[in-house]
C-alpha cells in the first residue's frame, strides 16, 4: 500500500511554479455542505496552498485550488481566530483539526485533518504535512 504523501507529491509536485519546493503534504477532508464533502491532498509551499480535490479512490479529481496569504482574509482552528501565531499554536496542540479559512472573494473552506503520528493519526508524513502547514500560517501573519 502507498502512503498519502508517497502517491500525491508527484501530482502535487506538476502544479508547482518554477523554483517553488512542496514543504509538506496532509489529507484532509473538505466539508461542502452540511452533508456533503470530499477528501483533498493539501500541499505546502513557501509560497501557497494548495487544495487537490480527490475522487472516492483517492486520485486526484479536477482542478487545485491555490491560496497564497493574500487570498486570505481570516483562518480559525477549532474556534481560535484572529492572529496567525495562535491559529499556528492550534494547529499544532490537538490530535485532529478542524481550520476554517475565508477567502477574500468570499468563499468559506472548512478542512479537518489528523495531526499525524502514528497509523491511525495518518503516519510520519501526515504530520510533517501538518507542521508545514503551522509554519505557513506562522510565516503568513509575519
Amino acid at each position: 500500500m502507498t502512503d498519502f504523501d508517497s502517491k500525491h507529491r508527484p501530482v502535487l509536485e506538476r502544479l508547482l511554479e518554477p523554483g517553488e519546493t512542496l514543504d509538506g503534504i496532509c489529507a484532509a477532508s473538505q466539508q461542502l455542505g452540511l452533508f456533503k464533502g470530499r477528501a483533498v491532498a493539501l500541499g505546502v509551499t513557501p509560497r501557497r496552498l494548495i487544495l487537490q480535490p480527490l475522487d472516492r479512490r483517492g486520485d486526484a479529481d479536477g482542478e487545485a485550488t491555490s491560496l497564497a496569504p493574500g487570498d486570505i482574509a481570516a483562518a480559525g482552528a477549532d474556534g481560535v481566530s484572529g492572529g496567525w501565531p495562535s491559529l499556528a499554536s492550534a494547529v499544532m496542540d490537538r490530535a485532529a483539526v478542524k481550520l476554517t479559512v475565508k477567502t477574500r472573494g468570499g468563499e468559506k473552506l472548512k478542512l479537518m485533518m489528523m495531526r499525524g503520528g502514528g497509523v491511525l493519526g495518518g503516519g510520519e508524513g501526515q504530520q510533517r504535512g501538518v507542521e508545514a502547514l503551522a509554519r505557513w500560517f506562522e510565516g503568513a501573519g509575519s
